[in-house]
């Protein structure tokens, strides 16, 4: 007959249970679920947190044996009486998997403990360390393990240990291939199998079966069609239900093409096997109505309450729904329906997210944070880069998967039963798409929003108009994000003679000594540090040479471009810019890039660090189209050279020492091209490159030098880079645009969370505070150059990631009618931030002299920005006569930029820098005047 009138419904609500592949276990009336993550590759912890069926309250219980598992993801567990069994995952500081030699971790569930169960024979054969397999038992006295991810491939294995006898026995291999993300079940002495990902493509249309007794696996096929059976899918859920059916629910099909950066195709099916008919059949509610949402990554189990129907119980990431356990249990209800309404910010993470943000208002408001007291206090877990490793050849669940969504919520699937509940529809319309963006509106417009809708946007622009009653407005405001800079590359010529006509027009080495000098002792070293002056000197020695063959040619065309790439940006220092050899930088810089159109197949690290200078060279004059442009070509440069993978170890011999230096230079420049990588994406809106998952994420040992000698960027800035990537990925990817308010609002105070964990992981002296005097606290006077401006840098990151972060806020709000009041407190961090940069950014004017002009044209529009749309906003309120004396701050920080030794072209980027907020200013002007003249005229 087969199964009719399933339902779903709602068990409980809860912060503590959002996450993704975790282990659930049912035993008796109570949920237990342990592990999982919610950052990506980040372990939650390693407590129990156990609902009870019956009554439906959450609590968070830690083992009262004193010892348990490490925090892990990808372990599923299994049952046998009132014991539940983990074997490996993935954890430790280099998420690989967890390798305790063939031992099971059993949870008592009556005594609240742990203990680790090894084999009784520690030489007999056991199986290797995984994550994501799949695991059983019959109920008695023998859990099995099958298949996996190891630290590399997969596997096909099938293991049986005996819990009262601890051993291990190995069954006979499944059918190929060999996966992960599989699903099996036990059912009378037979184990079934069904789906995973083998590394290409998820498995599907066979059902493979072991028996036990016989050691012998057989297969029953059926045509995936999602009409006559389930479709292919992984990370999937199956389930014996009464010895009669075998239940199927949700997993993942056709995994996203961003790999760990989206989710793939999300199933939200559930299908029956009968046994004995040998059939499928889907399941459908018996009452039309909602379903969770689909999903997969994520653990379920059976629930055999006595006198009741048997349920599935399942703990996923899902939207909010009516509470319908308690209604049809007559108890009680702790949870109360939540109104329907398209894309709205429900009160509760509203006002969760307001009191963070008023927290952080308190200490805007205050002259000095108080850093001593912190300093005593136990430093929360720092942003960890180790928790992004390179791949292993394991495929992990997608970023938005264990990315904070909504309010982690226990589902339950009552068969048989009804359904309802109410999906999240988007509030994202395609009229308002981030794809609609022109290209020269994204460098300074991406991060602004008004309900929704992207200021630099057609819509956009007639807000503005409308706001301050000028028209064709918008096009002044992005002055800064493009200007010309054609590159001349000479390659219809063969580069053999260009290497020779570009003997007699070469710098002498002198003058090319001396811009090496002044570049190791400039303070934009530290904040681009791409020489080695070791390294450096055979780069001079080649680009001088005299010899031009053609085994030579191309190292010395490298040689070369990076010599011109160096004086393009020491052309303005006065030891060199009178020497009539030194052409002005521009100059300089196209033939640095004419050179390396010719070695453009052929990557080195010369060509790398001539890039990398370029690149300097490019962000410093406001070209971010072409940085973005050319970034590519960089990243793809510093991997084929092998910078994105671990640190080389120490050389053996004098013979491997300059090789080794080299390949410790190049890895120093990963972390510049990952860094630069990360500003360029959200400053434009374009993916990153180079992503953690796909790279080696190991930091520096040592903050200041490596063995080489050479200088490495602060480590709390390369861990704010790792930051950036997450903001990324949480508030700017695609995927990011088309959830609901709750979840957007969610993901905020996580990313705001992280990032005081960063904060408070840097030491008092060089911490960055909210709150700032008015006169920047100075540094003392024995201060090293470097410790000088990496607190300025310091300072002025966590500013602009604090604006990037929540000017996202108004992208809120989009669904509510016109007049609707939503909580515009929440942006208020973002121009709080803005105000404080402008006062901050006297400072490097002050200590870098012409070497600020990086630091102002990076931060100060973004900056300006967001005081701006805030004038827009609220032209009446109490911030807006002080946004607008800060911007004329900003102006005045702009105009006190020493010209002395600016090229040309930098003079004229501060004065459309300077034209760009006077714009600002004019329009803010006209915005609060118009809004005082409409309030008059209504007031009449």
């Amino acid at each position: 007959m087969g199964i009719t009138g399933a339902q779903w419904t709602q068990l409980a609500s809860a912060d503590r249970l959002r996450r993704s592949s975790q282990a659930v276990s049912v035993v008796g009336p109570n949920i237990y679920v342990f592990g999982g993550e919610l950052a990506p590759r980040k372990p939650v912890d390693n407590l129990f947190d156990i609902l009870d069926v019956k009554q439906p309250a959450l609590k968070t219980v830690e083992a009262s044996s004193g010892t348990a598992p490490c925090p892990r993801v990808g372990s599923p567990s299994a049952t046998i009486g009132q014991k539940i069994y983990l074997f490996s995952g993935r954890g430790g500081l280099e998420m690989h998997p967890v390798e305790e030699d063939g031992a099971l971790w059993e949870y008592n569930t009556t005594e609240n403990s742990w203990q680790l169960i090894k084999p009784t024979d520690p030489q007999a054969p056991f199986p290797v360390g995984r994550s994501y397999h799949a695991i059983t038992s019959d109920g008695n006295r023998t859990i099995y393990v099958h298949a996996g991810c190891p630290e590399t491939g997969r596997l096909s294995d099938m293991w049986a240990f005996d819990v009262q006898e601890k051993s291990w026995r190995e069954l006979a291999s499944a059918p190929e291939p060999a996966r992960g993300g599989t699903s099996i079940a036990h059912v009378g002495g037979k184990i079934y199998r069904v789906g995973g990902f083998d590394g290409k493509t998820e498995q599907g249309g066979a059902l493979d079966i072991l028996d036990v007794g016989q050691n012998k696996w057989s297969s029953v096929n059926y045509i995936a069609d999602n009409a006559q059976g389930p479709e292919p899918r992984s990370v999937a859920a199956l389930l014996a239900l009464e010895s009669k059916y075998l239940i199927s629910l949700f997993g993942e099909r056709d995994p996203s093409s961003l790999g760990h950066a989206g989710a793939g195709k999300m199933l939200g099916d559930v299908w029956a096997w009968d046994i004995e008919g040998a059939t499928w059949q889907k399941i459908e509610p018996s009452i039309a109505g909602d379903a969770p949402a689909a999903r997969g990554w994520f653990d379920a189990d059976v629930s055999l309450n006595e006198g009741e129907a048997p349920t599935i119980q399942c703990t996923i990431p899902v939207p909010k729904a009516p509470c319908e356990w308690c209604k049809h249990r007559n108890v009680p209800c702790t949870f109360t329906r939540e109104k329907k309404r398209k894309s709205a910010i429900s009160g509760e993470d509203a006002h969760a997210l307001l009191r963070r943000i008023s927290h952080l208002e308190e200490q805007l408001t205050q002259r000095s944070l108080p850093d001593q007291h912190h300093a005593t206090q136990p430093s929360p877990e720092p942003i960890d880069a180790s928790s992004c490793p390179a791949s292993t050849g394991v495929r992990e669940p997608p970023a938005g998967l264990a990315a904070p969504t909504a309010p982690e919520q226990a589902q339950i699937l009552d068969l048989p039963s009804t359904a309802a509940i109410s999906p999240n529809p988007s509030f994202f319309s395609s009229s308002t798409s981030w794809n609609s963006f022109n290209a020269d509106e994204k460098y300074n417009g991406v991060n602004w929003y008004f309900r929704g809708i992207p200021i630099v946007s057609e819509t956009g622009q007639r807000w503005i108009s409308s706001r301050t009653g000028q028209h064709g407005a918008l096009p002044k405001l992005f002055l800064l994000t493009l200007k010309s800079d054609v590159v001349l590359s000479d390659t219809s010529r063969p580069s053999s003679e260009i290497c020779q006509r570009s003997i007699g027009s070469f710098p002498d080495v002198l003058l090319t000594h001396v811009a090496l000098d002044l570049f190791l002792k400039s303070r934009s070293r530290f904040i681009f540090n791409v020489v080695d002056p070791v390294l450096f000197m055979d780069t001079i020695r080649m680009a001088h040479t005299l010899e031009c063959n053609e085994s030579s040619m191309e190292a010395r065309i490298s040689s070369q471009a990076c010599v011109w790439a160096l004086l393009a940006v020491t052309a303005r220092s006065n030891a060199i810019r009178d020497d009539p050899a030194v052409e002005e930088g521009q100059t300089s810089a196209r033939k640095a890039e004419a050179a390396l159109a010719l070695v453009a197949e052929s990557p080195s690290l010369d060509s790398l660090q001539a890039h990398l200078m370029l690149q300097m060279f490019r962000i410093s004059r406001g070209y971010w189209e072409k940085a973005s442009m050319l970034h590519s070509l960089l990243c793809r440069m510093v991997c084929d050279l092998g910078g994105h993978l671990p640190p080389p170890i120490m050389a053996m011999s004098a013979e491997d020492l300059p090789a080794d230096r080299a390949r410790r230079h190049i890895r120093a420049l990963f972390w510049v091209c990952y860094a630069l990588d990360k500003d360029i994406a959200l400053r434009s809106g374009k993916p990153p490159l180079l992503v953690g998952d796909y790279c080696d994420m190991t930091l520096p040992q040592r903050d200041d030098e490596t063995n080489s000698g050479q200088h490495t960027a602060s480590i709390h800035s390369l861990r704010l880079s790792i930051f950036k990537e997450q903001v990324y990925r949480f508030l700017y990817a695609p995927g990011a645009f088309g959830i609901p308010d709750s979840q957007h609002l969610l993901r905020l105070r996580h990313l705001d969370d992280e990032l005081e964990n960063w904060r408070l992981s840097i030491p008092p002296d060089m911490r960055p505070t909210l709150a700032h005097p008015p006169e920047p606290a100075a540094i003392t006077a024995d201060a090293s150059p470097p410790k000088i401006l990496q607190r300025i840098n310091l300072q002025l990151e966590y500013r602009y990631i604090l604006t990037l972060i929540h000017a996202t806020v108004r992208r809120c709000g989009a669904a509510l009618v016109e007049r609707a009041e939503m909580p515009e407190d929440l942006h208020s961090v973002a121009h709080s931030t803005g105000r404080s940069t402008i006062i901050i950014l006297k400072e490097p004017i002050h200590r870098l002299g012409e070497e600020s002009f990086w630091h102002i044209a990076f931060y100060a529009p973004i900056a300006a920005m967001s005081l701006f749309v805030n004038i827009l906003i609220h032209p009446l309120g109490e911030g807006a006569d002080s946004d607008l004396e800060h911007l004329t701050t900003a102006v005045g920080v702009i105009r006190s930029i020493p010209l002395g030794n600016l090229s040309a072209d930098e003079i004229d980027y501060v004065q459309a820098m300077c034209d760009f907020m006077m714009e600002l200013i004019r329009l803010g002007n006209c915005a609060i005047w118009k809004a005082k003249k409409d309030g008059r005229s209504r007031c009449t």
